[in-house]
């Protein structure tokens, strides 16, 4: 008989722990149509996945990975802090 076994990595843990959203100037700033589009080109999306992800509380853009979280910052020319902000429910 085999007994599955789910390990719990690092990152998951961190992910349930701190729901992120994108802050008032995030979003301001991806209206903009060039950000829009070059945020399509780094992270590989259609924009209408950017506009869904872009209003959910708890946003793919700090959640999916690290890498798609730098690219955004990138982007945005914004810090983490100032981009993100904890989902206070």
């Amino acid at each position: 008989m085999k007994i599955k076994v789910k390990a719990f990595s690092v990152f998951y843990l961190a992910k349930v722990q701190n729901k992120m959203k994108l802050t008032k100037e995030a979003r301001k700033k991806m209206l903009n149509k060039t950000i829009a589009r070059a945020l399509e080109d780094k992270l590989n999306v259609s924009y209408w996945t950017l506009v869904k992800w872009r209003s959910m509380d708890e946003t793919p853009l700090y959640h999916r990975s690290e890498a798609i979280r730098d690219k955004v910052i990138e982007v945005l020319e914004m810090t983490e802090e100032e981009a993100f902000t904890k989902n206070e429910e």
